[in-house]
C-alpha cells in the first residue's frame, strides 16, 4: 500500500512518512540560537578596553561579558553581557551597581574602534577601543 502511494496516490503511509521527515526540522527551528560572543565584528573583536567619549567611564570587554568602571576612581559602575548581532550591530545588557537597575543598549560599530550606542531611555553614548 505504501508503494502504491509513493507511485502517485496519496496514502496514509505517504502522509505519515512526510510528517516524520518534517518533524525534526520543525523541532530544530524552534530551538534558541546560541549567542555569538566576540566574533570579528566590524573588522575586529570587541575584547579589550573601551573608553566613553566623555571620559566618564571605561569598559573592559571579554568573552561576552563586560565591566564598566569610573575613570577617576576605578569603582565598578555596571556589569553586563554583550551579544554581537552582526558585523556592525552589538547589544549590551547590564545591571547598574549604582541604581540596581537593568538596562540595554543597541550599538552600531561604524569601524573597528568606534561603537555608538543608544540605551532604552534614548540616551546615546560612544565608546572608543583603546589600542
Amino acid at each position: 500500500m505504501l508503494e502504491r502511494g509513493l507511485n502517485g496516490g496519496n496514502s496514509i503511509g505517504q502522509i505519515f512518512l512526510v510528517a516524520m521527515l518534517l518533524a525534526p526540522a520543525l523541532v530544530l527551528s524552534a530551538c534558541d540560537r546560541p549567542e555569538k560572543i566576540d566574533p570579528l565584528a566590524g573588522g575586529g573583536g570587541l575584547k579589550g578596553q573601551w573608553n566613553s567619549d566623555d571620559n566618564v567611564f571605561y569598559a573592559d570587554f571579554s568573552d561576552g561579558a563586560f565591566v564598566s568602571r569610573d575613570t577617576k576612581t576605578g569603582g565598578i559602575l555596571a556589569t553586563g553581557r554583550y551579544l554581537v548581532m552582526s558585523a556592525s550591530d552589538v547589544r549590551l545588557n547590564w545591571t547598574s551597581n549604582v541604581t540596581g537597575q537593568n538596562n540595554r543598549a543597541d550599538c552600531n560599530r561604524s569601524d573597528a574602534v568606534t561603537m555608538t550606542c543608544t540605551d532604552q531611555q534614548g540616551k546615546t553614548f560612544t565608546l572608543r577601543k583603546q589600542a
